[in-house]
């Protein structure tokens, strides 16, 4: 929700790096977070990106115009 802090990610995986140190280790990726796609809303247009950013767009301002 707008102005609203993110959520806590702490109960999500952290992901390994990709390729092994010397030691042959694959170390976990610092700061990175494995997050399920169903936990993502699906936005359509970037109207929809804005109210979900900023909350409900002001009256009487033009929907944005898709980039032909």
């Amino acid at each position: 929700m707008p102005g609203e802090p993110l959520p806590v990610l702490d109960a999500y995986d952290s992901p390994r790096r990709a390729t092994h140190n010397k030691a042959g280790e694959r170390p976990v990726r610092k700061n990175h977070r494995l997050i399920p796609g169903r936990n993502f809303q699906r936005l359509d247009d970037f109207d929809q990106v804005l109210e979900a950013l900023f909350g409900p767009l002001p009256a009487g301002m033009l929907p944005v115009e898709p980039l032909v």
